[in-house]
């Protein structure tokens, strides 16, 4: 069994505090891959708890739109005047990301909250337009070029009353140690670490892809804990921006839609038999926006900031 199945299935505590206590009132908030799963019971809960204005990140316009009618029937008795709306977000694209995030700079007065939930997971070999592997691409380069190109309206949006959030979905696998990539390093060295595992290669070690998708979410980490070093902090002292990612634990979404065949019948099986709601998980997305300063730069799961 992988190691970030292993890890993170069997470990998880059996219920996860619900925070509906924490008001989104009259807050803006974006949550990418928002159509479905964990994406789509997040966007759920904000729209619940009190948003004026909740924006789907997603690819398919068709799967947005019935996601929206999803939420505005969930939250009509207790947010009926929530304004959801559907943003094409692809993640393969840059151009998209950016045009995404240009919207958002442009139409949006202000924005309280940003959740970059979208990600993959493939034990199949495929490269973006841009010469990388999916998981690396998605996982990696798109979210945190979408989180960077958020931060300026996340910054400019600060109050008295609200520190915005830049939240990413991590794992707990970022952890795990894979195996690693051999090279030569006189000669064929790659230009950056991870250039090292833009690979076949890299991705057919282990089971369903997963040492990949690890090894995604520790540049992701990476990446979290260099912008909560360098976002700047106000008089206060208090961060502009928290930014922080969070792991909701294993949870059953179609996030490796990827997979076929005997890998995805077990894996069916084992999500079915002990993995977490979208809706428990997405308590995780909910709780770690109230952590605060602490958890700057950091990691949060099962209702606690980690190492």
């Amino acid at each position: 069994m992988p190691a970030l199945i292993r890890a993170n299935l069997f470990n998880q505590q059996p219920k996860l505090q619900n925070r509906t206590d924490i008001s989104f009132f009259g807050l803006t908030v974006i949550v990418t891959g928002s159509n479905t799963g964990l994406g789509l019971a997040a966007a759920t809960k904000f729209a619940e708890q009190g948003a004026s204005r909740v924006i789907l990140g997603v690819r398919s316009e068709d799967k947005g739109n019935n996601a929206k009618q999803l939420i505005i029937s969930a939250s009509k008795k207790l947010n009926p005047t929530c304004i959801i709306e559907i943003w094409h977000l692809d993640m393969m694209s840059y151009d998209s990301i950016r045009s995404f995030a240009a919207r958002a700079e442009k139409e949006l007065p202000s924005l309280a909250i940003a959740v970059l939930n979208a990600g993959l997971t493939t034990p199949t070999y495929q490269q973006s337009a841009y010469g990388w592997e999916t998981v690396l691409q998605v996982n990696v380069l798109s979210t945190v070029l979408l989180g960077l190109l958020l931060l300026p309206k996340l910054r400019a949006s600060r109050s008295a009353r609200h520190v915005p959030v830049l939240e990413f979905v991590g794992s707990v696998g970022h952890a795990g140690r894979a195996p690693e990539v051999q090279h030569d390093i006189t000669e064929h060295a790659p230009p950056s670490i991870l250039a090292s595992y833009n690979s076949e290669a890299a991705l057919a070690q282990g089971m369903l892809g997963m040492p990949q998708y690890q090894r995604s979410k520790l540049f992701l980490q990476a990446a979290v804990q260099y912008l909560g070093e360098h976002v700047p902090r106000a008089a206060d002292g208090r961060p502009e921006v928290l930014v922080l990612s969070i792991c909701p634990g294993v949870v059953k979404t179609d996030i490796g839609r990827n997979a076929s065949g005997v890998i995805q019948t077990f894996g069916v099986w084992l999500f079915f038999a002990f993995a977490r709601t979208p809706e428990e998980g997405s308590r995780t997305v909910i709780s770690g926006l109230d952590v605060g300063a602490a958890a700057q730069g950091g990691f949060y799961r099962e209702d606690a900031v980690q190492e």
